[in-house]
């Protein structure tokens, strides 16, 4: 069952967390996930996303 209060982007005071369900994505068959994040105000005026890795785990993210 999916947990949609556990999906999506959960900001906090000082950062942000990200939950999403990739079935059959596993580290051990080699995918890497990036998650891109751009300011609302930056969306389209060329400004470059910041890229961060985002650790697949199973069942949860670290």
């Amino acid at each position: 069952m999916i947990e949609l209060n556990k999906i999506g982007a959960h900001v906090g005071e000082n950062e942000v967390s990200f939950g999403m369900y990739l079935p059959g994505v596993r580290k051990r068959d080699g995918y890497q996930v990036k998650v891109r994040l751009i300011h609302a105000g930056d969306q389209f005026t060329g400004h470059r996303t910041r890229d961060f890795r985002f650790d697949i785990s199973s069942g949860r993210a670290a």
